[in-house]
């Protein structure tokens, strides 16, 4: 399986180099990295690691709750796949990488895959509500407040009911 794996790889990476030469030309590409600025692409990657281990806290922090044993590493690994996957496959809502991300921590664990997916949908519920929260509200310091706009008589009881889950938690105070 080893062998397929790096001979996969093996193949991508010489049909880049390929496409790069006929294509592209190296000289171009050079010349591209030569006008970056390098300090702006590392704070970038730096930025999407940090975003992927979060997401992969997180994720992991709903496994624990349904008593599923991961490591950090793996969880990191299995969010990298399902954002691989996701990349690959046409659909809007990226479930695809979802699916995966379950399997494989099935697969791995040997627990049920109705734990797994289980987590998987809590991780992207969570995920719709902070989207939702963003487009009206904003969370600072001093806690959640209504961003100003035409929009905020509609959203007030949406932000309402997030801002009640928070603050039974303790997470923030309501303003």
């Amino acid at each position: 399986m080893k062998k397929w794996i790096l001979l996969l790889v093996t193949a991508g990476l010489l049909a880049l180099l390929l496409f790069m030469y006929f294509i592209v030309g190296f000289g171009n590409v050079i010349s591209q990295i030569e006008k970056t600025n390098l300090y702006y692409y590392a704070a970038a990657f730096l930025a999407v690691l940090a975003s992927i281990t979060f997401f992969s806290l997180t994720w992991r922090s709903l496994l624990a709750n349904l008593s599923v044993k991961i490591k950090l590493r793996q969880a990191f690994l299995f969010v990298c796949a399902g954002m691989f996957i996701d990349s690959l496959v046409p659909e809007p809502a990226n479930i695809t990488g979802d699916l995966v991300k379950a399997y494989l921590v099935s697969k791995v664990t040997g627990e049920s895959s109705g734990k797994t997916t289980a987590s998987v949908i809590g991780q992207k519920t969570l995920g719709m509500a902070h989207h939702s929260m963003q487009s009206g509200c904003r969370v600072n310091s001093f806690g959640l407040q209504l961003l100003p706009s035409k929009r905020n008589t509609c959203l007030h009881n949406r932000c309402s009911s997030y801002a009640g889950l928070f603050s039974r938690s303790n997470m923030l105070r309501v303003h």
